[in-house]
């Protein structure tokens, strides 16, 4: 896992992309920084995450983690509407309806 955390900065130089930096946002969390993992998704421009269901996934589970379900429920529920897979979907709205 370390050596994932440390390609992170490398590959969002390389690619600063919505997903490198999603990614970099996740592994801060798994770095045990929620805090700092939230706020690298709120500097991600709002306009490139509107309909990127990673985005959504990862933002709700950053505020479950952050105590914030109510939040959570909501960006799950994002998530779960801009999946086409029904497994993940169905995963995605039930993280969405547990989330207290």
């Amino acid at each position: 896992m370390a050596g994932n955390r440390a390609a992170l900065p490398v590959l969002v130089q390389i690619s600063p992309g919505t997903g490198s930096l999603v990614g970099r946002a996740v592994a801060r969390t798994q770095a045990g920084n929620p805090t700092a993992g939230l706020d690298a998704l709120d500097a991600i421009p709002s306009n490139s995450v509107l309909n990127y269901q990673p985005y959504w996934a990862a933002w709700g589970h950053l505020l479950h983690m952050l105590g914030r379900s109510g939040d959570a429920r909501k960006a799950w529920g994002r998530a779960a509407a801009l999946t086409d897979d029904p497994s993940l979907r169905e995963y995605l709205a039930r993280r969405a309806a547990e989330a207290k």
